[in-house]
């Protein structure tokens, strides 16, 4: 006799199906991290914008390519050092970006009334990628 017998089908069957889960998983997952590091970034801006309306002091809102950080001069010098790094909405920052995922180096600064510099940054993971622009007003999206 020749060929497979329905047990070795089924079982081959079912090998399959593991793997094409497996696969098809680790393919979602990459598009969410993208984003997860989306709306982070959109929350930062955000927080930072609320921060600069609601203080006298400077904030700066720095993206590099591996986190996102939100920092006030608190003793007015203008430096931004990383030890006026802020905690907002519940997140310590610098906030770093989820594993795989990378961003566009920008520095926004805000003034008194929320505006800053307009600008895009794009997040780029294994096999996704998002785009963010900042208008002058300080509008995200």
């Amino acid at each position: 006799m020749r060929g497979f017998t329905l047990i070795e089908l089924i079982a081959s069957m079912v090998l399959m199906s593991v793997l094409a889960i497996s696969l098809a998983s680790a393919w979602v997952d990459a598009g969410q991290r993208v984003q997860v590091a989306r709306d982070d970034l959109i929350a930062a801006l955000f927080s930072a914008q609320q921060l600069a309306m609601a203080r006298s002091d400077g904030v700066r809102l720095i993206v590099s390519a591996e986190h996102i950080d939100i920092r006030i001069d608190a003793d007015g010098d203008a430096l931004f050092s990383g030890a006026e790094s802020v905690s907002a909405g519940g997140v310590q920052y610098p906030l770093n970006f989820p594993a795989g995922v990378s961003a566009t180096a920008v520095v926004f600064d805000y003034d008194r009334l929320g505006r800053t510099a307009a600008a895009a940054v794009t997040l780029r993971g294994p096999r996704a990628s998002a785009g963010v622009t900042v208008a002058d007003s300080g509008y995200a999206y």
